[in-house]
């Protein structure tokens, strides 16, 4: 299922995000891309009923997806136009925006996940409670964790532009500063490790 959201392509974006091209899209599209509504919405809902029997599966699935077709912000998306009752969509969007964040996104889908999710009084304090190795395990993805002294890449941004809720979730989140404290440290060893074998080598 992930090929249908551009698995065998993840990397690629569309062209709007992308400074220097003009296309409406690289190519290859994917299969959501070329789809239709109908065929999307039943794959999405698919794809999230089995993420709900097989949450690992899924969540490692989503991953592979293209930054900007997470299959969970997809799915949140068609909940406006749904039927279900106000309690269960706000159920339904709390349940997938987590699950969005733990995957890979673009920089929109985050800010638009994290906006929604600092709102809902159960979601905060669940962010809030999270250590710093859970908020390391959210950063590690397709994508490695740059140095988080300089900047604090949540997942699907790594290792690209400085993420705008940088401040604000530091001063929201006292745990994100023990994290990049210890991805710091992890850091300064594996640099340590690096030079050490380099030195043997030239002896």
């Amino acid at each position: 299922m992930p090929q249908y959201y551009g698995a065998n392509r993840p990397f690629l974006m569309p062209a709007k995000e992308i400074e220097f091209s003009d296309a409406p899209m690289y190519y290859p599209p994917t299969y959501f891309e070329t789809g239709s509504g109908k065929e999307n919405k039943e794959i999405t809902e698919r794809f999230v009923t089995l993420t709900n029997k097989y949450p690992a599966e899924g969540l490692a699935a989503a991953k592979n997806a293209r930054g900007h077709l997470n299959p969970f912000f997809v799915y949140v998306q068609l909940l406006y136009s749904d039927s279900e009752a106000p309690d269960k969509i706000l159920e339904l969007k709390n349940e997938n925006y987590w699950r969005a964040i733990h995957t890979y996104n673009n920089k929109a889908h985050l800010i638009e996940a994290f906006n929604w999710l600092n709102t809902q009084k159960n979601m905060y304090a669940k962010l809030k409670e999270l250590s710093p190795e859970e908020w390391l395990k959210m950063g590690n993805g397709i994508y490695t964790l740059s140095h988080l002294r300089a900047t604090f890449m949540i997942k699907g941004l790594l290792g690209g532009d400085a993420v705008p809720y940088y401040d604000f979730l530091f001063n929201k989140y006292k745990n994100i500063k023990k994290a990049v404290a210890l991805r710091d440290k992890q850091i300064d060893q594996q640099n340590k490790e690096q030079r050490k074998l380099e030195r043997q080598k030239k002896i």
